[in-house]
């Protein structure tokens, strides 16, 4: 799911020549994001380290329009704009190019990502539907991690830290060159023991272990001639993750990931091509308290093959042409009774046309078309047969189209309109469990699901500020889900002649929302670096078939972002010393919560809360700085969530560049 052009560029290059960072998210040419056919925000490796977050949920929660949502230390959700829920499923997260999303369940576990923090580049944030410049399950939006080339880049670098809840961590980044291959080795590893107490006393969140992490990196790029790279990357992680599930129970997940990959990038006659094969792999062992499984282990692949020609047709034409081969599997005795699996073929096109010096006009295009396949023996209760779940599928296509129109030099307009696809996760099609609590029998997958599919509508202002040395930015958007997907867990009675009560996976209904947000950046001659942000999303509409519904969960609720929020930076550098500090407010919202009752998910309001965070880092030279960081300052402990208090870190960290 999701596929990203990974085509290498040079960035560090480009952004000598644009004199800002570059991106090639929207139509896999370098351009400067405000000339992007997208709403792009980019995150440089200045801001990451200003901001004294040891995660990337930690660096992404001061961005306007996106939702982090904490359920423990460890494992927060992230939504973009109206959407949020525990094992979020319409975010596609990528590693240069390569997902990073979780093909089970359908989710991103981001303690999971096997990349430290000080390799980062740029961090790349796409809001809104992107399905065909990406693949399916970008329908709310898309967050790219891009790390420094290893070829082009030398980046060494030690960090350890310690703070509050016993938590230590450490990561290594060093790089090597051997001729003309670079090579680069990443590692981190992290402990804590946090303290799981609720404001809503669930009893779920007793057993909650204390979380760890560890991931390794090997990339190495080698230019075999000019116009021609090879580039190789292999990845190991493995977490204990305290997390709430899609259930929505909370538990702990022992996850173990790797992946290998190769691409081959040419500059050629008939166009920029580029080859890319990777395999993704987990083994996850999943234990839900009120589900007795008779094996917890899940294990799951995905092979993903990509070729893309980057074409420049004339001085006013560029044109991608891409295809892309997957093929997913999933096995699990106890969740599955087998192996699900799909493959899934696709073919994209993008095409740019500048009509003048101040208008571009993009347009992409992709068709999907996905068949399932099962090897198992179906629950009797489910109403399937083996054959039926093997013969699910869909066709579906997805489209981007961003008219981009500079009147002047300091404003830009944006016109942007998206379809995007979201597909059944391997257990949304084929879970099969035979047991559960409260009288049901069981709960089953559905092969016969549609893709949700969400049609967008965004109108994007930019306009630069030279006398403030800022610039302004406001976006309005309205987007619609059709065949929203509400997995297995939400409550939903299967429609199935039978006496027994079983859960299903469904298409459940419709939905309507918008907003939109505004935000302006930038610094003073004096050195102040500072930015201010706020962002509405509603929805407006909400439809749910005519279901019989067990309890409640995320899929049939309003609400489940805040309606308001509003982010605030503001720093400077005195000599040797940086001074960062950050706020965040945000409106209430709904979400579920697990009781000891008869009705064990019932909905519950988050109230609003702020928090406040610091960084100061004293550079003791050139190459070594201490740094001393306070999260949630303002309070002792938040209840943020329907699960653990968030709780006031303090965090020292030593770093070292070599």
């Amino acid at each position: 799911m999701g596929r990203a052009h990974a085509q290498i560029f040079p960035y560090g290059q480009l952004e000598q020549v644009f004199g800002a960072p570059v991106t090639a998210a929207a139509t896999g040419t370098p351009q400067l994001a405000s000339d992007a056919p997208a709403n792009v925000v980019i995150i440089t490796q200045r801001q990451i380290r200003h901001s004294g977050a040891i995660s990337i949920p930690g660096v992404l929660k001061y961005v306007v329009g996106l939702n982090v949502r904490p359920y423990t230390m460890t494992s927060p959700e992230i939504g973009v704009r109206t959407y949020n829920q525990p094992y979020n499923p319409r975010l596609l997260v990528l590693l240069n190019g390569r997902q990073v999303y979780l093909d089970d369940f359908g989710h991103v576990v981001w303690s999971s990502i096997p990349v430290q923090l000080s390799e980062i580049r740029q961090i790349e944030v796409i809001k809104g539907p992107a399905t065909a410049l990406y693949g399916f399950n970008a329908v709310d939006g898309v967050i790219n991690i891009v790390t420094y080339d290893p070829l082009d880049d030398r980046v060494n670098r030690a960090d350890v830290y310690g703070g509050t809840q016993s938590q230590y961590g450490a990561s290594l980044v060093g790089t090597a060159h051997v001729g003309r291959m670079g090579i680069r080795l990443s590692a981190g590893s992290y402990l804590a023991e946090p303290k799981y107490s609720s404001a809503l006393q669930r009893p779920d969140t007793v057993s909650l272990l204390k979380p760890q992490n560890e991931e390794v990196h090997l990339s190495t790029r080698t230019a075999l001639s000019p116009g021609v790279s090879l580039y190789a990357s292999l990845s190991y992680s493995y977490g204990k993750i305290p997390s709430e599930t899609v259930a929505p129970i909370f538990s702990t997940l022992f996850l173990y990931t790797n992946s290998q990959r190769v691409e081959l990038d040419a500059d050629t006659r008939i166009g920029r091509i580029s080859l890319n094969a990777y395999r993704n792999g987990l083994q996850a062992n999943i234990a839900i308290p009120l589900f007795v499984l008779p094996n917890n282990l899940m294990q799951q692949r995905v092979y993903v093959l990509q070729a893309t020609d980057l074409i420049r047709a004339s001085r006013n034409h560029v044109i991608r042409l891409s295809l892309e081969y997957r093929n997913n599997a999933a096995h699990s005795l106890g969740f599955l009774g087998g192996t699900v699996r799909y493959q899934d073929i696709a073919a994209d096109a993008t095409w740019t046309w500048h009509l003048a010096p101040s208008v571009s006009l993009t347009n992409a295009v992709r068709v999907d078309d996905l068949w399932l396949g099962y090897d198992g023996v179906p629950i009797p209760t489910s109403g399937l047969t083996a054959q039926q779940i093997g013969h699910g599928g869909f066709t579906a296509l997805s489209f981007n189209s961003g008219l981009v129109y500079k009147p002047t030099t300091v404003d830009t307009l944006r016109l942007l309109l998206g379809q995007g696809v979201q597909a059944p996760s391997l257990v949304d099609s084929g879970l099969q469990i035979g047991t559960g609590p409260l009288g049901l029998v069981g709960a089953t997958g559905n092969p016969y699901l549609n893709p949700m599919i969400v049609d967008n509508a965004e109108l994007d202002w930019t306009r630069e500020l030279p006398a403030l040395h800022s610039a302004l930015h406001t976006a309005l958007f309205i987007e619609r889900d059709n065949n929203i997907i509400s997995s297995p867990a939400s409550g939903v009675i299967a429609p199935i002649s039978s006496s027994s009560v079983i859960l299903a996976a469904e298409n459940t209904g419709w939905s309507e929302a918008g907003g939109g947000e505004i935000s302006l950046k930038g610094h003073t001659r004096s050195g102040w670096r500072w930015s201010l942000g706020f962002a509405y999303e509603d929805t407006f509409a909400r439809k749910i078939g005519n279901y019989h519904i067990a309890f409640a969960s995320n899929s049939n609720l309003f609400s489940t972002v805040p309606r308001d929020s509003v982010v605030a930076h503001l720093g400077r550098t005195w000599g040797r010393f940086d001074f960062d500090a950050y706020g965040s407010w945000q409106s209430s919202y709904r979400d579920i919560t697990l009781t000891t009752t008869m009705t064990p998910f019932v909905p519950v309001t988050i109230g609003s809360n702020f928090t406040f965070d610091a960084r100061v880092a004293y550079h003791l030279t050139n190459h070594v700085t201490l740094s001393v960081v306070g999260q949630q300052l303002n309070a002792i402990r938040i209840a943020s969530t329907p699960g653990p208090y968030t709780n006031r870190q303090v965090i020292v960290q030593l770093t070292a560049r070599y």
